[in-house]
């Protein structure tokens, strides 16, 4: 029977000593496409192999050869076996500035409003990208989106920059300042989740959904109607009151009322002063 060739399909005698058998499924290799590309006489599994059972099912122990390149293993060199005795180990220099996770705690740095992490890591000569994977950042936090930053209260910095590290900059912020952040973010998460584009109207609904007093009548209200009780977030809460009256505005519109903006009185005080003058003293 006529066996053909497993790169070329060319007809191959039945008995030549210059065929090449492949050691993964014995199939022949002529000598012109081995001369030809001496990488298929290389290749364990075979071409034909590479994506089959057998590959799978395999359990030879012997090394795989995928690509069909020549390994470390298939050069030699002629030399004396006592060069290599006599050649000492030379150690790897260690790198000139360690990484963070191996240099004991890091420390914390508060940010500030006008802060960019570009900005912080020139400061403590930080890499930025040190910053991003010490504080699990996006690195587009350096370019395109600056803004992520202050979705953070603090940073963590690698121990060797702590000697740049003021006193003012590892104090926390006081009640104040942290309940100020905390309404702005409201105020920014509540424009994003209404798709409010006046930053004034945000910060009215956050202004009353930080009030005690409506908190409470908030909360009396849900009790009434049901609703559970669960600690909300301060945007929640606000959103909650600008979606209600979003449905109240709708309610009226649908009702056949339209909003309007009464005049203010002054044409009849005018009218009514004119009137004083003309009348007589007496």
């Amino acid at each position: 029977m006529t066996s053909l060739c497993l790169a070329c399909s060319s007809s191959l005698p039945p008995k030549s000593e210059k065929t090449f058998t492949t050691e993964c499924c014995s199939q022949p290799i002529c000598a012109a496409c081995v001369a030809a590309n001496p990488r298929l006489a290389r290749y364990n599994p075979c071409l034909a192999c590479l994506g089959g059972v057998a590959v799978v099912r395999s359990k030879s122990g012997s090394t795989s050869n995928v690509d069909g390149a020549v390994r470390d293993e298939d050069n030699f060199a002629i030399g004396d076996d006592e060069d290599d005795e006599q050649e000492e180990v030379v150690p790897e220099s260690e790198p000139a500035q360690e990484t963070a996770t191996s240099q004991g705690p890091p420390s914390e740095y508060y940010i500030k409003r006008s802060d960019t992490l570009q900005g912080i890591a020139m400061r403590f000569k930080v890499d930025g990208r040190t910053l991003c994977l010490l504080n699990n950042l996006p690195p587009s936090t350096l370019t395109t989106t600056p803004h992520l930053l202050h979705t953070r209260t603090s940073l963590l910095l690698p121990t060797y920059a702590l000697g740049r590290l003021h006193t003012a900059d590892a104090a926390p912020p006081t009640a104040a300042e942290a309940r100020a952040r905390e309404v702005s973010r409201a105020g920014k998460r509540l424009q994003m989740l209404t798709k409010e584009t006046d930053w004034r109207v945000a910060r009215a609904y956050v202004a009353l959904a930080d009030d005690p007093d409506d908190a409470a009548a908030l909360a009396l209200k849900r009790k009434e109607l049901g609703v559970p009780q669960a600690e909300a977030s301060l945007e929640a809460v606000a959103a909650d009151r600008y979606l209600e009256d979003l449905e109240w505005e709708a309610e009226q519109l649908r009702a056949g009322r339209v909003a309007r903006i009464e005049p203010y009185p002054i044409a009849i005080a005018t009218g009514a002063t004119e009137k004083q003058k003309q009348r007589s003293w007496w």
